[in-house]
């Protein structure tokens, strides 16, 4: 069990450094072209959530202070219960709400072995028939939350997979690693489900194996269908920050920094010297009307919608 352990240590570690990077090369990517998508979650003086560049002369006024609780309520309702999904495509929310609510739940169930691990460290007994108080609610707790989690991510998952598969709408657009992504999720719930069923009932040695990775001691052994279990579960750890899955902690990005970001592009201000290097890139679309343009900044002064003969004229002249 030592390699086991070993394997573990060096898998979630990946995770955590490609995590780490990944999360920072989104936070220093170029900044996006503005969507203006309304509405503005974090405006607290227009209920339908327009911008204070809707008002006459904007910039002569002092800058809005915009509502922080009213930016993560919304996120946290789409984050959370997926309210696009469920108002714009009701048939697939029905399978993507339960999937992630699965995963959401795996995650606090991890977390809970965690604690229970701590509790064990501690001196006080985890188990059902425990005498103690925190014990026993950490071991009830830590049951329903871990077969809830097994049982909503292998459904969800298998229904997801079926789905991109007989749907015409999806199966166009999904990628062969797509498939196995959906796949490789759903044999970790499968067998986490399987290993609770005739191996691990009430997630002892789930638990105990936590404790071993906590206090960098031994472990008795454990069953093949555990075994397999934990293997899938720290490689799929260390294979997400390499996937599309990491979508996940992109969103408060798309939020933030994309539909919601109104900021002024004041003379002399912050903003306009990060533009500065990006309006001075070149222009590489091959579409005919842009042709004559050389430069964002082209388009940001005269705009693509102006007589190609005096952008040809600027061109040649220059």
């Amino acid at each position: 069990m030592v390699i086991l352990q070993i394997a573990t240590y060096v898998l979630f570690a990946i995770f955590v450094v490609a995590f780490t990077a990944k999360l920072f090369k989104y936070a220093k990517m170029p900044m996006h072209l503005r969507w203006e998508l309304y509405p503005l979650a974090g405006e607290t003086k227009r209920p339908w959530g327009g911008s204070y560049l809707e008002d006459l002369d904007w910039e002569k006024k002092p800058p809005e202070k915009k509502s922080f609780i009213g930016e993560m309520m919304f996120m946290g309702k789409e984050i959370i219960f997926f309210k696009e999904y469920f108002h714009r495509n009701r048939g697939l929310w029905y399978i993507v709400f339960p999937f992630h609510v699965g995963i959401f739940m795996y995650v606090t169930f991890f977390a809970l072995l965690f604690v229970g691990a701590l509790t064990l460290i501690g001196g006080i007994s985890v188990a059902a028939e425990s005498s103690n108080a925190w014990g026993l609610l950490i071991f009830y707790v830590t049951l329903v939350v871990g077969v809830a989690a097994l049982i909503f991510g292998a459904i969800a998952c298998l229904a997801l997979f079926v789905r991109k598969i007989v749907d015409p709408g999806m199966s166009t657009y999904t990628r062969r690693i797509e498939y196995f992504n959906i796949f490789f999720v759903l044999a970790m719930f499968v067998t986490g489900l399987v290993a609770w069923g005739i191996a691990d009932p009430g997630f002892e040695t789930a638990r105990a194996y936590m404790k071993s990775l906590i206090t960098f001691s031994s472990v008795g052994s454990m069953d093949a269908i555990i075994v397999v279990h934990i293997i899938l579960l720290a490689l799929l750890l260390a294979y997400l920050p390499f996937t599309n899955v990491m979508h996940f902690f992109a969103k408060h990005f798309t939020f933030t920094k994309v539909r919601w970001d109104d900021a002024p592009n004041l003379r002399g201000s912050a903003l306009e010297r990060k533009l500065a290097p990006l309006l001075a890139m070149r222009i590489t679309w091959a579409a005919p009307h842009m042709q004559t343009l050389n430069k964002w900044s082209d388009i940001a002064s005269e705009g693509i919608g102006e007589s190609p003969t005096k952008h040809t004229t600027q061109k040649g002249g220059s």
